[in-house]
């Protein structure tokens, strides 16, 4: 695809991207029980839960669901990544307010406090990204194996943007819809405000699913057993009904310095 078609795919779709991103917060609906499992540590693709606590009233109030991406550091310190959107639009340095704060949990309050976020890139303005920096973190995927059984497997490398091409096969994973299949349809840039935007076809979205991982697959055989190594390539933030969008890993590291864990 030429660059004017990739501009104008997008064009046309800009305005739905940005409405119905912000719905992917918020569902509680359980359509993948292993993503809503409690667990020691947290991994992408799991389920977590984002309360909003009130000093003046004492109440903690749960704003809705994402899902986790990825193991992360910034600045030396080692936490997660999700999307921005889940934390309401705020941005910059996140020093919190003298009457609220933010706290995530995996899977919900009664789980893993994973903590609080630092800095929140908000919204598709920007990179739409979230960083909490949390010690409960492994650099592992929330995935199928060949089998086609629940497994978590270790982050072995990231796809640089520049690897990234039309028609690569992926796999994301989504706390309430689960581990599917797709290809890339296409990859931009500095268009409406959207940075480092992945789009794909043959795959699907629902409310809940925002900051979930994107990546490849790579069938090995270890010890007599095929299993999957896992390259990380972006986090879900967007679906228009027709394609599902990201944004890439290596343009969030490029743009915010949030640079992701591997397990090597």
């Amino acid at each position: 695809m030429i660059v004017k078609e990739r501009l104008a795919n997008i064009a046309l779709r800009a305005f739905s991207v940005i409405t119905i991103a912000l719905l992917l917060l918020g569902q509680l609906a359980i359509a993948w029980p292993p993503a809503h499992q409690s667990y020691s540590e947290a991994i992408g693709g799991v389920h977590i839960k984002i309360y909003k606590f009130y000093e003046r009233s004492l109440q903690e109030y749960l704003v809705g669901t994402c899902t986790l991406g990825y193991a992360a550091e910034l600045n030396g310190v080692s936490g997660i990544v999700t999307a921005g959107h889940c934390f309401d639009g705020i941005t910059g340095n996140y020093d919190p307010p003298e009457i609220w704060w933010w706290t995530v949990y995996q899977p919900d309050r009664t789980g893993l406090y994973v903590g609080s976020p630092s800095h929140v890139y908000g919204d598709l303005s920007y990179i739409d990204t979230a960083f909490i920096p949390s010690s409960h973190v492994s650099p592992s995927i929330l995935t199928k194996d060949p089998y086609g059984n629940a497994a978590v497997l270790p982050v072995e490398s990231i796809v640089p943007w520049s690897s990234i091409s039309v028609g690569m096969a992926v796999t994301k994973t989504g706390s309430n819809s689960g581990v599917e299949n797709g290809h890339v349809q296409g990859y931009y840039m500095n268009l409406y405000g959207l940075k480092w935007v992945v789009r794909y076809i043959n795959m699907s979205a629902v409310p809940g699913d925002s900051g979930g991982p994107v990546y490849q697959r790579t069938l090995v055989r270890e010890e007599g057993y095929w299993t999957y190594q896992i390259s990380l390539i972006a986090i879900m933030v967007a679906v228009d009904g027709t394609y599902v969008y990201s944004i890439s890993v290596d343009g969030i590291q490029t743009e915010v310095g949030i640079v992701p864990q591997t397990w090597w």
